[in-house]
């Protein structure tokens, strides 16, 4: 239930409310609520990836707490559009306040808005 909870909440607001409630059961089988629980095969490549991202990143609460770590993502915006990968990378830079995120893109222009992301080439 708590993984449940925290991945829900990452994945409103990468979904921009437009799916609130994902579950996951005890076989890290994933489904979407949307007008009913659907799998997740059922929606586009972009929404499955936020989906997988929402729980990575509610595991790593679960794991680490408030604990200062790190992440590191490896192409993870590759199935996304422009205004998906606004808001994954908005959310990322508001959990920088605890966690350092490596992220490895082929695209830097994805973060040519943020003045506060370090590029190196």
């Amino acid at each position: 239930p708590a993984l449940n909870k925290k991945a829900s909440e990452y994945f409103s607001m990468l979904t921009d409310e437009k799916y609130t409630k994902i579950f996951c059961d005890e076989n890290f089988n994933l489904s979407i609520e949307a007008d009913i629980p659907r799998e997740s095969s059922f929606f586009s490549g972009g929404t499955i990836d936020q989906l997988y991202l929402s729980v990575r990143l509610s595991l790593i609460d679960m794991i680490f707490g408030d604990e200062s770590t790190f992440i590191i993502l490896d192409q993870p915006f590759i199935q996304y559009d422009k205004e998906r990968t606004k808001k994954a990378i908005t959310l990322l830079e508001n959990l920088g306040e605890n966690r350092q995120t490596i992220l490895f893109t082929s695209d830097e222009k994805d973060f040519s808005h943020n003045k506060n992301t370090e590029i190196l080439t």
